[in-house]
């Protein structure tokens, strides 16, 4: 109501609501208006309707937010396997070149010079 000192708010581009206060003569003691439209349907089934489809879109973002924190995880854990292949790979290498030289230690190569430098 123009006049009085209220706060409205809004949603979805359209007016739910609002608050009125004050006292004296510009407090509002009587409403004297109707949040229905003439065909009696309330003003706020269009803010209802913009709620609903914000729901909605936030609902398919946090499945879609979910999608993608699954598959981060099983990259992350295809990375780790990848990098226990490489290590396993390294070390079967060093072993394959121990043994050329004549070898006979199951240990790699740097394992065994790590030794001979502590002993």
């Amino acid at each position: 109501m123009p006049g009085y000192p209220h706060v409205s708010f809004y949603a979805g581009g359209g007016n739910i609501g609002g608050v009125y206060f004050g006292k004296g003569s510009s407090l509002l003691t009587k409403k004297n208006w109707s949040t229905r439209d003439s065909g009696g349907r309330s003003s706020h089934a269009s803010s209802d309707a913009a709620s609903a489809k914000r729901i909605a879109s936030l609902q398919a973002l946090a499945q879609e937010t979910a999608r993608v924190n699954q598959q981060t995880a099983m990259i992350q854990d295809t990375q780790a396997r990848l990098q226990q292949l490489q290590a396993r790979t390294e070390f079967e290498r060093q072993l394959e070149q121990q043994m050329d030289r004549g070898g006979s230690s199951p240990r790699p190569a740097t394992t065994a010079a790590n030794s001979e430098q502590k002993g």
